[in-house]
């Protein structure tokens, strides 16, 4: 099993690696030399309308700083108002070009030839015409050089997005110019050719159309080129604010509602394997702006022909926060060339102001769209899934067919593939499945020993927590703990040392009281639908291994509400204890009794966990059919929803019904949850999906950990699939545990940082939210090369500078360098001495 862990970690470390992600045009590094004075770009990428000399001043000339020859390029004709000479610099790929430097003629120190003026044409593809650049104003002149040998630099506002670029000089009177030149910029790594779409509102009060677009404007409709939405500008909050002197409603493209979904048609140069896209949006719902209620993607080869199963994605919306903020949609590595994108209006607008791709090319010959069968049903629309009717091999197997087919009507000359070698390719084979298929068995069968030894000493390792035991470590939880006195907090550093050790016995504050909730109260919700058992409970009369009796229970006693989702072993509801003060429980039930040997270890180690701060169990039954559990639930629901639904108590709140969260409240929620963990770390219990969708929010801020809603549909977007692995929490697990499969306490320590920084963001978005996938498998692998590169969550808004030095230290490489959540819990407890929340 080692040996197979590790090849399966090195081909997933070894696509990860060898997999080349575009992203966002940023233009913060994007002023680099494109190699014009270094030689980079070479002769044969240089050609000129004319030249005077083609020796001594040819377009080969036109470099920066070049004292050779002529030491420019000089056109044959004087330049003048009506004149078009030119020179052309071809990039071969795709360039963002940033900015120009010139210099006029060398000429032996001797030359008195420059340009003045000049403007620029650029080439892509898809435009199939030379466009003039123009700024933002519309003025296409740039200016020159006062002499021949100071270098002016322009930088072009907005970039230019070209394969070939051509240099016009210009002069208002007739005079001889000479020119040297130098292109800064970068690679154009997302591969957008263009992108057509309605044009936006354009009123004279407000101006939300897209003013820099380079292709066709016919009809209200934009088409083949590119403008605002990947111009590398994000707009403001306020889309009326006169931004830096251009108009209001600058660097926003808004749209009306008109009962129709927003379509916008993207165009690669290139078939591209697509796993996100980053959608800017503005939320001023005070001005009947919002973000889109929901979208949907579709993929294809050609334009006008998509593949029928599309991407969903549904967006809670936000009535409380009126920021601009990035939006990423999660596209399932979907293959196409074009990517037809339909947003669904929440309110009268919708305004972007940047779209960018995670994609990576895909080699072959496509000549040949891949279809699927009409699905012929609606879906639900919740959180972000790929709907799909084919099972996972065949989707991989029928692109492979396609990809053949079309190297083959590509190629029809290639010979047929000869059948001698059929026979003794088959037995081949066939005796290498044989010996895979007793390797398999024997790793099974070991496996099957191990389990059931692990079963006999107590360990159990499948739990709903997903609890994993871990190593014994002596020094770390000594079996005989020294009794400690009570703690003067005065002394307590402000800092979480790694040597402070917390005593199990400690007479701890006790949490505040918690009131019963009132009657036919559920989060949220003002109604309940009731749905009846799939089966009527029967009694329990089993007893834990840990000697808790289980009580009975009839169905007349359970109400259910909804159903959360499905887990590994059966589905998932929420109910209600009907003559319990009106308790919330969830139930899980086992659908497949092959499965009850792991639902039974679960539930066992479940009655392991009583503490106020984990959702313990309530109920079980494993004597007899219907199998299942009942665990603890709160009525508020999730924190993740709960924090959005409210601001800090900083914010000037512009929705009337805005509740407020103190800064002392966050830190409470986070106490609690430390504590939580602290119970599970004394049981060496792993939790690998501590996360804000996981802790429960109860009456007076009572936080309980669970895992529940780690199966609603809401909260798919936060899961990513690695070849062909489980869906992984990616944005919230140490590096170890994404890249070498690792899991401890302190990986859940790493990821109680991630949680704590949700907290004080009010969960408004996902942790780096700015990188998609791979690029976050990149950012982890520095941590694991620890080469310094690795990139860190920001500090949240008026967060103490001692609360984020916790979370580094939480984030530090090496686990040994980490606090435990005893420390944790001690910290926080500090930071919190004499809270205590008000009345919720």
């Amino acid at each position: 099993m080692t040996f197979l862990a590790i090849f399966l970690t090195g081909i997933l470390l070894g696509f990860h690696h060898q997999s080349r992600t575009a992203r966002a045009l940023e233009l913060g590094p994007c002023f680099k030399e494109l190699g014009m004075e270094s030689g980079k770009i070479q002769d044969s990428a240089l050609s000129a309308s004319t030249s005077y000399d083609s020796g001594s001043v040819g377009p080969h000339h036109a470099r920066l700083r070049n004292n050779k020859q002529g030491g420019a390029w000089c056109p044959r004709h004087m330049v003048s108002r009506n004149s078009r000479e030119f020179l052309e610099i071809d990039l071969e790929d795709l360039h963002v070009v940033t900015g120009i430097r010139t210099q006029g003629r060398y000429g032996n120190g001797q030359g008195q030839e420059y340009a003045e003026q000049y403007m620029i044409e650029y080439w892509r593809n898809n435009l199939k015409k030379w466009v003039r650049w123009k700024d933002r104003t519309g003025n296409e002149l740039l200016s020159g050089n006062t002499d021949t040998f100071t270098v002016v630099e322009q930088a072009l506002d907005p970039s230019v997005i070209c394969s070939k670029l051509r240099i016009l000089p210009y002069s208002d009177h007739i005079r001889t110019v000479c020119m040297r030149i130098e292109l800064t910029g970068c690679m154009w790594t997302d591969g957008l050719q263009s992108y057509n779409v309605p044009q936006g509102v354009k009123k004279p009060e407000l101006d939300l159309s897209d003013r820099i677009y380079d292709g066709s404007v016919a009809n209200g409709h934009l088409s083949n080129g590119l403008g605002q939405l990947t111009d590398g500008v994000k707009g403001g909050d306020n889309f009326k604010l006169d931004i830096k002197g251009h108009g209001k409603g600058y660097e926003w493209i808004g749209w009306k509602n008109d009962s129709t979904p927003l379509e916008i048609v993207f165009e690669f140069d290139k078939v591209r394997n697509f796993s996100s896209i980053h959608l800017y949006t503005n939320n001023m719902f005070t001005k009947e702006v919002q973000v889109f209620s929901r979208a949907r993607a579709f993929f294809g080869l050609r334009d006008h022909k998509y593949h029928p199963e599309a991407v969903h994605f549904s967006y809670m919306p936000d009535l409380v926060m009126e920021h601009s903020r990035n939006v990423t949609i999660k596209l399932h590595q979907r293959i196409g060339k074009f990517v037809k994108l339909q947003l669904y209006f929440a309110h009268r607008y919708i305004l972007l102001s940047e779209i960018s791709f995670d994609s990576t090319t895909v080699l072959g010959n496509f000549t040949q769209e891949i279809e699927a069968p009409d699905l012929g049903r609606e879906y639900s629309l919740q959180g972000d899934e790929v709907k799909t009717t084919l099972s996972k091999e065949e989707p991989a197997r029928n692109l492979i067919e396609k990809i053949e087919e079309s190297s083959s009507a590509v190629n029809p000359n290639r010979p047929a593939q000869s059948t001698n070698y059929i026979g003794p390719t088959i037995s081949v084979l066939t005796l290498i499945i044989l010996v895979l298929t007793s390797a398999i068995v024997l790793i099974v069968w070991k496996n099957k020993k191990s389990i059931a030894k692990g079963i006999e000493d107590g360990l159990h390792e499948d739990t709903k927590f997903d609890l994993k035991a871990e190593p014994k470590d002596d020094d770390e939880f000594p079996s005989h703990p020294t009794t400690l006195p009570f703690p003067n907090y005065a002394e307590i550093p402000d800092v979480v040392s790694k040597n402070c050790i917390l005593n199990e016995t400690l007479n701890e504050k006790p949490p505040p009281p918690v009131p019963p909730p009132p009657q036919n109260y559920y989060y949220r919700s003002p109604t309940r639908t009731h749905l009846m058992l799939p089966q009527t409970v029967e009694k329990l009369d089993n007893d834990l291994n840990d000697g808790r009796s289980i009580n009975k229970i009839s169905s007349e006693k359970l109400r259910m509400i909804e159903k959360i989702g499905r887990s590994q072993y059966g589905d998932i509801y929420l109910c209600q204890l009907v003559d319990s003060n009106s308790k919330f429980c969830s139930l899980h039930t086992l659908s497949d009794f092959s499965f009850f040997e792991g639902f039974k270890r679960e539930v066992n180690t479940l009655a392991k966990l009583l503490d106020d701060n984990v959702a313990t169990m309530l109920e079980a039954s494993l004597e007899e059919s219907p199998y299942f559990v009942l665990r603890e639930y709160a009525q508020y629901g999730d924190l993740c929803q709960f924090l959005q639904d409210h601001v800090a108590e900083s914010t000037n709140a512009i929705a009337s019904n805005a509740s407020i969260l103190s800064y002392g409240t966050l830190i409470y929620m986070a106490t609690q949850i430390a504590s939580g963990m602290k119970h599970m770390e004394s049981h060496k219990m792993v939790h690998k999906d501590l996360a804000t969708r996981n802790c429960l929010v109860g009456n007076n801020y009572r936080i309980q950990i669970s895992d529940l809603d780690r199966y609603r549909e809401v909260y798919a977007q936060d899961y990513c699939q690695l070849a062909g692995a489980s869906p992984l929490p990616l944005r919230w697990m140490s590096w170890e545990s994404a890249l070498l499969g690792k899991y401890s306490c302190k990986s859940d320590v790493w990821s109680f940082a991630v949680l704590l920084w949700e907290i004080l963001t009010f969960a408004r978005e996902q942790p780096f939210d700015f990188l998609g996938d791979d690029k976050l498998l990149d950012n982890l692998d520095h941590y694991y090369q620890n080469d310094g590169q690795q990139l860190y969550l920001n500090i949240p808004h008026n967060c103490p500078k001692e609360i984020y030095d916790l979370m580094l230290e939480c984030w530090n490489r090496n686990e040994s360098d980490r606090p435990s959540f005893k420390e944790i819990h001690l910290f926080l407890q500090r930071k919190n001495l004499g809270y205590k929340p008000d009345g919720h």
